[in-house]
């Protein structure tokens, strides 16, 4: 099925944990390449990609091989408007995930935990979360993503391909066994689909059931030092991202609206090829830097190799902006100095030049005139 890779697809990678930044200031993997025993075909134990900080339409690199200035492309010869006001659009109110807030927590906490909280005079229940060492083996030599320390693994949560979690049952703290699993033949890597490893795994201890303050307290958030403040703290965040959920698909919704009842004539060439460019040196960055194969993160977040998103993302990329540049051209909304003076002493700055030079002129400048064209678009849209 084909994903709408609509403007909220721009932000492309960064970790789950970034929906609770303040929370991992305890974590303490020192090796995790769990990407290959995740049954969800997911990156970095199924914890390092959502769609979020990477946008395509960021300011051009010293190195880069093409370039285009929105502002100064002749748009109206590329686009035909249709309607844009008086428009209609049902959007629920932001609803609170308590299993998602409940997983927050989790997650923080466990991630402050150390070896001596840890429960060590029983054997691994299912149900648990276990800390655990492990490395994979495939004919006794190892393979990439397939080793992990001090890694928390719920056990019965189906994170890891079949067979793995139900072994460790009954498994003592300290105590460290070969457990054989069969990866599955639809499994994302051919090289491991279908074939049988032996993974050497360890428990560390298991994770208490209970939560003590004292422990909340490592996780360093300013107003936060007990286990109810944490779960306040997680829901106040989750309620702010409900809300920003929200606000993106009202804009996703606007946005579908103006795109369809509009015609592109033509895509410039010089537009698509900056598009595809910024997009893949981005996309490749982020992906390193959260220690994901492009391949892998693009499968992962939008159910596509990486060439077939850049091919979808880039079209309907140049197609949105084509259409919000002529907007502004004919409302008169395209971003002025005054927006950039404004934009950079906001941001902390007390020279506009300076502001330009760190954030890139023309990013600045497009992204303000985005800003102005979707609130001139919302206030002339009724939202039910």
């Amino acid at each position: 099925m084909k994903k709408n890779l609509n403007r909220t697809a721009t932000l492309i990678l960064v970790g789950i944990m970034s929906t609770m930044v303040a929370f991992t200031a305890c974590g303490k993997n020192e090796k995790d390449n769990t990407d290959t025993v995740s049954s969800s075909d997911s990156v970095s134990a199924a914890d390092t990609v959502s769609e979020n900080d990477v946008t395509a339409d960021a300011d051009v690199s010293e190195d880069s091989e093409a370039s285009f200035v929105l502002r100064n492309c002749p748009v109206e010869e590329y686009v035909t408007l249709g309607e844009y006001t008086g428009l209609s659009i049902e959007v629920g109110e932001p609803e609170i995930d308590e299993a998602q807030v409940e997983d927050m927590v989790k997650r923080a906490y466990s991630s402050c935990l150390e070896e001596s909280d840890g429960v060590k005079d029983r054997a691994v229940e299912d149900g648990d979360i276990a800390n655990i060492n492990y490395v994979g083996k495939m004919d006794g030599v190892e393979f990439d993503g397939g080793s992990a320390d001090n890694y928390n693994l719920e056990i019965g949560s189906g994170t890891f391909i079949p067979g793995f979690e139900e072994q460790l049952i009954g498994q003592m703290p300290g105590e460290t066994k070969d457990i054989t699993v069969t990866f599955p033949e639809e499994y994302k890597s051919a090289d491991l689909a279908g074939k049988d490893a032996v993974f050497t795994v360890t428990i560390n201890y298991i994770l208490p059931t209970d939560m003590k303050d004292e422990v909340v307290q490592r996780l360093g958030i300013d107003e936060v030092s007990t286990v109810d403040e944490l779960y306040d703290y997680a829901r106040n965040y989750a309620e702010t991202s409900a809300d920003s959920d929200r606000e993106n698909e009202i804009q996703n919704s606007i946005l579908k609206l103006v795109i369809n009842g509009s015609e592109i004539k033509e895509i410039p060439q010089d537009m698509y090829d900056y598009y595809s460019l910024e997009t893949r040196k981005n996309f490749t960055s982020y992906a390193e830097a959260n220690g994901a194969d492009v391949e892998v993160a693009s499968q992962t977040l939008y159910g596509m190799g990486f060439e077939e998103f850049l091919e979808q993302y880039t079209k309907e990329a140049t197609e949105r902006d084509l259409i919000i540049q002529a907007i502004a051209n004919k409302e008169g909304l395209n971003c002025t100095e005054a927006d950039i003076e404004v934009a950079g002493f906001n941001a902390g700055y007390d020279d506009v030049e300076t502001f330009k030079a760190e954030n890139g002129g023309d990013y600045i400048y497009d992204s303000i005139t985005y800003s102005k064209v979707m609130d001139f678009l919302k206030e002339n849209t009724e939202i039910n």
